[in-house]
């Protein structure tokens, strides 16, 4: 899940209710105890680090919240 803030953290929550292994992914720790509160197995900061890059081929499928150009609600899975 990218972006733990606004709807991230309910996305969040419903994955791994679902039972799925959730991948956290936020700029900086500062959210990380937050996200395995609600349900993350693992996390990854990605601002000065190279663990992003170091996970990307552990990923089965990703979810993110983003908003498009007139700022509705957009979400997207790839």
């Amino acid at each position: 899940m990218v972006g733990i803030g606004g709807l991230g953290h309910l996305a969040l929550q419903c994955l791994a209710r679902w039972g799925c292994e959730v991948t956290a992914i936020s700029s900086s720790r500062d959210k990380e105890e937050v996200a395995r509160g609600l349900g993350a197995t693992n996390f990854i900061a990605t601002k000065g680090t190279d663990e992003l890059r170091k996970a990307a081929q552990s990923f089965d499928f990703g979810c993110r919240h983003t908003t498009d150009r007139r700022g509705a609600a957009a979400p997207r899975a790839s």
